[in-house]
């Protein structure tokens, strides 16, 4: 499937709980933000999106994308400490 530039947008969520530091972005399409946000942030991409993808590509994309999202409890908690030692909070 050949997709535009701007098709795919890259969201990583964060709890509230979460201390973000000084996050740079080297592209448009990647977001980062907290949980509480999300709602907004959705409702401000769907009022100026186009429409791209019929309900038969969304299907076949969240298929694609469904098994890379079953991570295991140990491999988040891996996860996890990787990036507490990288950022020094034990």
């Amino acid at each position: 499937m050949k997709l535009p530039n701007n098709a795919i947008h890259s969201v990583i969520v964060f709890g509230e709980n979460c201390t973000l530091k000084k996050v740079e972005m080297t592209s448009s399409n990647v977001h980062v933000i907290k949980r509480g946000e999300l709602k907004r942030f959705i409702q401000d991409q769907q009022k100026s999106a186009s429409l791209i993808f019929s309900q038969v590509d969304i299907q076949a994309i969240y298929n694609q994308l469904l098994p890379q999202m079953q991570i295991s409890k140990a491999m988040k908690k891996k996860h996890i400490r990787t990036i507490q030692l990288r950022y020094g909070k034990h």
